[in-house]
């Protein structure tokens, strides 16, 4: 066996925060896996499906493990191994183990990844690397929630349901914004989008209410910094939709709408971390697509 993997961070957030997005499915899911379950005592499954992009596979990978300790919010160890021998790292065949200590007012996260088979290490290595910052963006992330989102209210001369496809299947996705690999249209889904970046944009369907609401929470997936999407690992994107009718709205705004009755969406942009570089860049990004791009697209 190679020497272990040794990678640490600094994540500005108190342990108990961090300590959360390694035994939470909801919160594991926002950086290192597609799905999980997972049962957070000795003995308890750990089991995770990873993407195969990364590997130039359609396929997703299936990660089988078990607890071994969980000590909140200071330590937490798992087996790790996956179904498919391609990968090379059998299930149960080596441990993961995640020691969080305070470092001022944040916490200093550990992790150590043992008995890997030489051939392994490198992937992990660099795999570990890139999924230990997707976690420090999704803490932080999740810390903003409350306070700092962007909000737009779109008016589409449309029917409800013609815009709600527009934004859960692939084809309506495809008329307004890039190219749709994947939209599963149900709670737990993966919507996957391919911007042309070389890197899949993910996003979870987390709500959804037929013909009325989506939510999504983004998986990450843009790690330049450059690039506006960096800052949205963790964040949520819903789009609530509504039928007004044209006698309902008062003058001079009733001059906006023809039609008898029209759609109204309210776009929520939420869970951005304070003073995030792309915020309002995005914001007005945001505007811009929906009125020209899913606007435009349904009302054609």
């Amino acid at each position: 066996m190679a020497e272990p993997v040794v990678r640490e961070i600094d994540i500005d957030a108190a342990p108990e925060t961090v300590f959360a997005f390694f035994v939470e499915p909801a919160k594991l899911t926002r950086w290192l896996a597609d799905e999980a379950v997972l049962d957070p005592c000795a003995g308890g499954v750990c089991v995770q499906v990873h993407p195969g992009d990364d590997r130039g596979s359609d396929r997703s990978f299936h990660m089988s493990g078990r607890f071994v300790e969980v000590d909140p919010p200071r330590r937490v160890v798992f087996t790790w191994g996956f179904t498919e021998p391609e990968i090379g790292v059998p299930p149960d065949s080596t441990t993961v183990e995640v020691t969080l200590r305070p470092n001022g007012s944040g916490t200093r996260v550990r992790l150590v990844h043992h008995d890997l088979p030489s051939s392994a290490t490198a992937d992990h290595e660099q795999g570990w690397t890139e999924m230990l910052r997707r976690l420090d963006s999704a803490v932080t992330a999740g810390r903003g929630a409350d306070g700092q989102a962007m909000r737009h209210e779109i008016w589409i001369e449309a029917p409800q349901e013609a815009v709600f496809a527009a934004l859960t299947t692939r084809e309506g996705l495809d008329g307004w914004w890039g190219r749709a690999v994947a939209a599963d249209a149900e709670v737990g889904g993966v919507v996957e989008f391919d911007h042309g970046f070389g890197v899949p944009l993910r996003m979870r369907v987390t709500d959804l209410v037929d013909g009325e609401r989506v939510e999504w929470t983004c998986l990450g997936g843009f790690d330049d910094p450059g690039n506006p999407a960096s800052d949205w690992g963790g964040t949520r994107l819903s789009f609530d939709l509504t039928t007004v009718k044209k006698a309902d709205v008062a003058p001079p705004l009733d001059a906006y709408v023809s039609h008898d009755e029209f759609t109204v969406l309210r776009f929520e942009h939420a869970g951005w971390a304070p003073g995030a570089r792309w915020f309002a860049f995005c914001s007005t990004a945001w505007a811009v697509t929906l009125e020209s791009g899913l606007k435009t697209s349904c009302q054609e």
